[in-house]
C-alpha cells in the first residue's frame, strides 16, 4: 500500500481494507465454539486490513492538511489514541452487561464497528494534487497567496511537491536512518506492551508485585491517557519547534531527536534500577515514570516520524517512505517481543524473581541506535530535484498569462522542453 496508496486507488485501498477488516467476526464464532485457532486466526487477518486503514488515515490527514503538517498527524495518531481507549471502555462494559454470553458481546462490538466503518468510508476522498489552501483565500491577490505558499515551503511543502521515487527511496541513506528510527522508537516499547501485566510486575519492587488485575488495567489506562496527549502534543510540537533554515529547520526532525534522547535516558534509568539490589516501593514511582516516559515519547515519535517523512522525502514519497518505515517497525516489535518473552521465561523456568535486565539492555542499544538515525537523517535531494535523476528530456508545462509569460530560459536551465498551454488547460503537476 505504501508504493500504490494514491487519489486513484484510493477506493480500491478502502474496499480491500474493509474486506480484510471483516475477519475480526472470526474471534467472536471462536468464542462461542472454544476455537482457540479462530480467536488467534481473527486478529492476525484482520490486522492486515488495520495496515491499510492505518496508511489512509495518515495520507488523507496529510493531504487535507498541508500547510499544518504536525496538527495533521497529531490529529490521526491522536484519533486513533482515543478509539483504543473508547472502544476498551466499550467492550469493558459490554463484557460486564453479559457475562454469560461474551461472544454476543463481541458480536454486537465488532458487528458495530464494522457497520460504522463502512458508513464512514465513502467519505473517505483526497484532494487533486495541486490543491493548496493557501492559496484558496479570496481577498488575497496571486502574488500574496503563492508568496504565502513559499514562506511555508520549507516546513509545509505543497502536496505535489517533490519528485516520485517509488522503491528507489531504498536506495537512499535518508531512508535506512528513517528505518532506524523507527526500530528504535517502535519496538521496546510495543515489547512491554506485549506483555504489559507480567512486565509491569518484573519492572517493580517486590513489595509492590502483588499489584492485582484491577491496579494493572488502572495503570495500562493512564499509559494509554499518556499516549494520547503524546500524539496530540507531539504535532503541535512539530509545528512549533522549526528553527531557521540550518540543521534545526525541521520541526520533526527536531522532535523525534528530543523524544528518543528523553526514550534512551528513561531506559537507561530503568535498566540501572533493575541491577540495583537497593530496589523498593520509593523507587517503583521513579520506575513508573520512566515508563510513562516510554509511552510518551513512542506516542510522539508516532507522530513526528509521519511529518518527517514529507519533509526528508517530499510529499509525493512520504506515503511510501512512511509505510516502508514500517517494516523497520515491525521487525522491531517482533524482536522486543521475543526478548520480552524470553525473559519472562528465563525467570519462572529458573523459579527466581522475574527480571528485565536483558530486555533494557537491548532496548537501550536499540533507543540509541534510533537516537543516532534521527542526528543523521538529511533531506533526500533525489527526492527533490529532478535534475539528480538523469532525465535527458522533460515536458516543462506552464500557464502563461499576461504577468507571468512563460519564458524558455525558466526551462532551460533545468535542460527541460518548454510547452505552451492555453490557460484553460489543467497544467500538469
Amino acid at each position: 500500500s505504501a508504493l500504490s496508496l494514491n487519489r486513484s486507488t484510493l477506493l480500491a485501498h478502502v474496499v480491500v481494507g474493509i474486506l480484510l477488516t471483516t475477519f475480526i467476526m472470526l474471534l467472536p464464532l471462536g468464542a462461542h465454539l472454544r476455537s482457540s485457532a479462530a480467536v488467534l486466526l481473527a486478529p492476525t487477518l484482520s490486522g492486515f486490513g488495520n495496515g491499510l486503514f492505518y496508511m489512509i488515515g495518515v495520507l488523507l490527514n496529510a493531504a487535507w492538511l498541508p500547510d499544518h503538517p504536525g496538527l495533521a498527524m497529531g490529529l490521526a495518531f491522536g484519533s486513533m489514541g482515543a478509539g483504543t481507549i473508547g472502544s476498551s471502555f466499550a467492550m469493558q462494559y459490554l463484557l460486564a452487561l453479559m457475562p454469560e454470553s461474551p461472544a454476543k458481546a463481541l458480536l454486537l462490538f465488532f458487528g458495530s464497528f464494522l457497520i460504522a466503518l463502512v458508513a464512514f468510508a465513502p467519505f473517505a476522498k483526497l484532494p487533486v494534487l495541486t490543491w493548496d489552501p493557501r492559496t484558496e483565500t479570496e481577498h488575497e491577490s496571486r502574488h500574496e497567496s503563492d508568496s504565502k505558499v513559499n514562506e511555508s515551503s520549507a516546513t509545509a511543502p505543497r502536496n505535489d511537491e517533490g519528485v516520485w521515487l517509488g522503491a528507489r527511496v531504498l536506495l537512499t541513506r535518508s531512508m535506512w536512518a528513517f528505518g532506524a528510527i523507527m526500530f528504535g522508537a517502535t519496538g521496546p516499547v510495543y515489547g512491554y506492551i506485549a506483555a504489559f501485566p507480567s512486565a509491569l510486575r518484573a519492572s517493580l519492587s517486590s513489595a509492590s508485585t502483588e499489584c492485582n488485575a484491577h491496579c494493572v488495567g488502572t495503570r495500562f489506562a493512564i499509559m494509554n491517557l499518556v499516549m494520547l496527549i503524546g500524539r496530540f502534543g507531539g504535532g503541535y510540537l512539530v509545528d512549533l519547534c522549526a528553527l531557521g533554515r540550518g540543521w534545526l529547520w525541521s520541526g520533526a526532525k527536531n522532535v523525534t531527536m528530543a523524544a528518543l534522547a528523553l526514550q534512551t535516558t528513561a531506559l537507561a534509568v530503568l535498566l540501572s534500577l533493575t541491577n540495583s539490589k537497593h530496589a523498593s516501593s520509593s523507587t517503583d514511582v521513579l520506575v513508573l515514570a520512566c515508563i510513562a516516559v516510554l509511552f510518551g515519547t513512542f506516542a510522539v515519535v508516532s507522530t513526528s516520524s509521519a511529518v518527517l517523512a514529507r519533509h526528508m522525502f517530499s510529499p509525493v514519497n512520504a506515503s511510501a517512505a512512511f509505510g516502508l518505515s514500517m517494516a523497520a517497525s515491525g521487525a522491531g516489535t517482533t524482536i522486543f517481543s521475543f526478548v520480552m518473552a524470553a525473559s519472562l521465561a528465563r525467570s519462572s523456568t529458573a523459579n527466581s524473581e522475574p527480571s528485565l535486565v536483558v530486555f533494557f539492555s537491548v532496548g537501550l542499544a536499540a533507543s540509541s541506535f534510533g537516537l543516532l538515525g534521527a542526528f543523521i537523517v538529511e533531506r533526500c535531494s533525489r527526492a527533490f530535484d529532478s535534475e539528480s535523476l538523469d532525465i535527458e528530456d522533460v515536458i516543462c508545462t506552464a500557464v502563461p498569462t499576461e504577468s507571468t509569460p512563460l519564458l524558455e530560459s525558466d526551462c532551460s536551465k533545468r535542460k527541460l522542453v518548454p510547452l505552451q498551454v492555453s490557460p484553460m488547460d489543467s497544467p500538469r503537476p
